[in-house]
């Protein structure tokens, strides 16, 4: 995870890895997804949000090689770690309302292949979670080809989402915002900013 101050909005960003979640009242939450999901959970009574970001539905999906893997890299996981979390700080479950970004075709499908794409199932976990825990989804951009950049701001509850494209272009955007973070250097605005 990566705190870093943002002279842009004058405020903190934490940008989170796969695997990880944070919680949040003024910080803002970032995160880049290609077939990864984002699930945002805002109180808008309490002005409080969080946000994950996990790369499987649930452990079982893939072999691990015996090699420790972060809790919440698995949505199932991610999912129950931001609750409880916001949860600890008071929240009630039927305060929150969800957003849901993430689970994009970073590769061309080969022909003939049979294998279901991950990035759909990421996304069919997340509906299906939030609707078992009767959270409601008030916005949502998921699917399609390439990645996406999401910007969380928890006092307000909006979010700020830009196309990112294919795996190519997603690796290239990672690898110049790890050496923006190291090296001090103020980010470049997104050109196609949506707001959610």
């Amino acid at each position: 995870m990566n705190r870093y101050f943002s002279h842009k909005y004058n405020r903190h960003i934490v940008n989170l890895l796969p695997g990880e979640y944070e919680t949040s009242t003024e910080d803002i939450l970032s995160t880049v997804l290609g077939t990864c999901i984002a699930v945002i959970l805002y109180s808008e009574k309490k002005k409080i949000g969080g946000m994950n970001h996990f790369m499987l539905p649930e452990s079982r999906s893939i072999e691990t090689d015996g090699v420790q893997q972060f809790a919440g890299k698995y949505g199932i996981q991610a999912m129950e770690l931001l609750i409880n979390s916001l949860m600890k700080q008071g929240i009630k479950k039927s305060e929150l309302v969800a957003k849901v970004f993430g689970g994009g075709s970073m590769f061309v499908a080969k022909k003939g292949g049979g294998k279901p794409h991950i990035g759909l199932l990421n996304v069919d976990f997340a509906v299906y979670y939030l609707e078992e825990e009767r959270i409601p989804i008030v916005s949502q951009d998921t699917g399609g080809a390439g990645g996406r950049k999401v910007m969380f701001f928890p006092d307000n509850g909006r979010v700020l989402m830009s196309k990112v494209g294919q795996a190519g272009d997603l690796m290239d955007m990672e690898d110049n915002y790890s050496r923006k973070i190291s090296g001090g250097k103020q980010h470049d605005e997104d050109k196609k900013i949506i707001l959610f």
